[in-house]
C-alpha cells in the first residue's frame, strides 16, 4: 500500500501538530557524513534522486553509518520515489540512491495545486 504525492499533501494539511509537520521535512545523516558536507544539524541539504528533489534539514543520527539517509514517509520523502510501482505494485521508498548536499536557504515548504 503506498500514497501518492497527492495524498501526501492532503494528509499533511490535515494535520494539525506542527512539530510533526516539521519532523517530515529532515534528513538524518550520520556524523561523518554531516562532517564531509560541512553542514551543523538543523542546516538546510538539497536531496536528490533520479525522480526529483527536495530541500529538508540535516539532522545528526549518532546510529546511522555513513553513506545512509533517512527520512520519514511524508510529502518530502515523497519527492523523491519514483511515481512508476515495482513489478509486485509497491511504490519504491527504500534503497534510492540520492545525492546530498549543503545548502543556504529554508526547508522547502510544500507546493499545493492550484484549486
Amino acid at each position: 500500500m503506498a500514497r501518492s504525492i497527492d495524498q501526501e499533501l492532503e494528509a499533511y494539511k490535515r494535520h494539525e501538530n506542527q512539530a510533526y509537520r516539521e519532523k517530515l521535512a529532515v534528513a538524518y545523516l550520520s556524523k561523518a557524513d554531516m562532517e564531509r558536507l560541512g553542514v551543523k544539524s538543523g542546516g538546510t541539504v538539497k536531496v536528490s534522486s533520479p525522480q526529483g528533489s527536495t530541500i529538508v534539514r540535516a539532522v545528526e543520527d549518532p546510529d546511522l553509518e555513513e553513506g545512509l539517509i533517512v527520512m520519514l514517509k511524508g510529502y518530502w520523502a515523497s519527492r523523491l520515489t519514483s511515481p512508476n510501482p515495482s513489478r509486485e505494485g509497491l511504490l519504491v521508498d527504500r534503497g534510492i540512491e540520492v545525492t546530498v548536499e549543503s545548502i543556504e536557504g529554508e526547508v522547502q515548504p510544500p507546493s499545493f495545486p492550484k484549486p
